[in-house]
């Protein structure tokens, strides 16, 4: 009995080692699509942020070049 079982697996190992390697190269190729897809949606959302920045300080920029009582007259304006 054991050698029956013993050929079988002889003969089935590298079919099983076979097996292994490409499940273990889909989930490597699966983590790397992962990690690269969260390292662009990082990126993207660092370039949202730095021009958002931008505008604010243009706007900082706008507001501090005004006059006081113009700055007044404009906030009057502004819904609350």
């Amino acid at each position: 009995m054991v050698e029956i079982f013993t050929a079988l697996l002889q003969q089935a190992l590298p079919y099983l080692a076979l097996a292994g390697a490409a499940i273990a190269g889909g989930a490597f190729a699966l983590w790397r699509a992962w990690r690269k897809g969260k390292a662009d949606q990082a990126a993207a959302q660092a370039a949202e942020e730095a021009k958002a920045r931008d505008i604010a300080d243009q706007v900082d920029n706008d507001v501090g070049a005004l006059p006081a009582d113009k700055v007044r007259q404009e906030l009057k304006t502004w819904d609350k």
